[in-house]
């Protein structure tokens, strides 16, 4: 896959918020005025309001992913219906942790 010069791989963050902080510190000493965020799917919200959170203007767009098809079992409480859900129920839980340790501005959830 080829990319532009002017793209920016962050690799050092441990986390979605240290990724934010780490980009945009690159993004101001740059002078840019907007970025094209790519993450995957489940993740989009959580990063992309990280990234708003952290002063940027952010363009979010999905990776391509491995398609997830829900069954009517899925939704049935129990331990095959979780683990369908354990990566959107995992970004919700991080969303929340953001929110109450100060790290993402709720209103950066609307975007």
């Amino acid at each position: 896959m080829r990319l532009p010069a002017e793209t920016v791989l962050e690799s050092q963050a441990r986390t979605t918020a240290e990724n934010a902080e780490f980009v945009a510190a690159i993004y101001r000493d740059r002078g840019w005025r907007s970025i094209i965020l790519v993450t995957s799917r489940e993740h989009t919200r959580r990063a992309a309001a990280a990234s708003r959170s952290a002063g940027m203007d952010i363009a979010a767009v999905i990776s391509a992913s491995e398609s997830v098809r829900l069954k009517p079992g899925d939704l049935i409480p129990g331990a095959k219906g979780l683990g369908r859900w354990s990566p959107v129920l995992h970004e919700y839980v991080g969303i929340l942790w953001y929110m109450l340790s100060g790290k993402l501005d709720p209103s950066a959830l609307t975007g």
